[in-house]
């Protein structure tokens, strides 16, 4: 599991899910556009839920833990 972090985008190894810089806000690709403005840190949590999410037994308590944080 790794993500990669740059000024502009946030992606994954093991999910199609990432983020992009827009404006003073993040875009995560699998929240509705428009809908959801993000900060960097919530969009590191989304981008990470949805790695945990890929695993075949996702650790719950961490799922948890990283959605609120979201708005």
């Amino acid at each position: 599991m790794a993500l990669t972090i740059t000024d502009t985008e946030i992606t994954s190894d093991m999910t199609t899910v990432f983020a992009e810089r827009r404006g003073e806000g993040w875009a995560v690709s699998s929240y509705p556009e428009g809908d959801w403005v993000f900060d960097r840190d919530q969009a590191i949590a989304a981008v990470t839920i949805a790695e945990e999410l890929a695993k075949p037994e996702p650790d719950q308590l961490l799922l948890e833990r990283l959605r609120r944080g979201l708005p």
